[in-house]
C-alpha cells in the first residue's frame, strides 16, 4: 500500500523516510542517519546519491570532519515529501483500519517499546554478508545432513 502511495512520486519507502529525516535533522551525517534508521550506512550512501542525482537531496561536507558528509534537503525534495505525506498516512490508516482507535495506539506504543528496547541490539547492514567472505565459502563447502 506504501508502494502505491509513493508510485506517482517515483519513491521507495527508504527514499521517502530519508527525506522525512534528513528535513527534520537539516545537516545529519550519513553515519548518524544509518544509525537512526537501523540501515546500512553503504545503504544511506546509495539512497543519497540517487536522491542527490534527482535534486531532492543535497550533501556538504563536514567542517570539522572532511570525510564525514552532512545532509540537506532541497526545497524541490521538501515539496515532494510533503506533497505526498497525505497518500502515505491514508495508506498507513488502511493497513491498521481492522484495529480499533485504542488498539492502533496500543499497538504502536508497544511497537515503539520493542524497537527501543533493542536498539542495542541494532547492527545496521550487520547480517549481510560480503561477497566471497570465508564464512560464505564455507557455509556453501559444508554438505548438507538431511534427517
Amino acid at each position: 500500500m506504501i508502494t502505491t502511495a509513493l508510485k506517482e512520486a517515483d519513491l521507495v519507502q527508504l527514499e521517502y523516510a530519508l527525506l522525512v529525516f534528513v528535513d527534520d535533522v537539516p545537516g545529519i551525517s550519513q553515519q548518524a542517519l544509518s544509525e537512526a534508521l537501523g540501515i546500512d550506512r553503504n545503504n544511506v550512501s546509495l539512497i543519497a546519491d540517487k536522491l542527490e542525482a534527482r535534486g531532492l537531496l543535497k550533501r556538504a561536507v563536514n567542517g570539522a570532519d572532511r570525510r564525514a558528509r552532512e545532509l540537506y534537503i532541497t526545497p524541490e525534495g521538501r515539496k515532494l515529501w510533503r506533497g505526498h505525506r497525505a497518500k502515505v498516512r491514508h495508506a498507513n490508516d488502511r493497513i491498521l483500519s481492522t484495529l480499533t482507535s485504542d488498539e492502533k495506539e496500543q499497538f504502536l506504543d508497544l511497537l515503539v517499546r520493542v524497537v527501543e528496547g533493542n536498539r542495542i541490539h541494532a547492527r545496521p547492514g550487520g547480517g549481510r554478508r560480503k561477497r566471497g567472505s570465508v564464512k560464505s565459502s564455507v557455509t556453501q563447502a559444508r554438505p548438507s545432513h538431511a534427517p
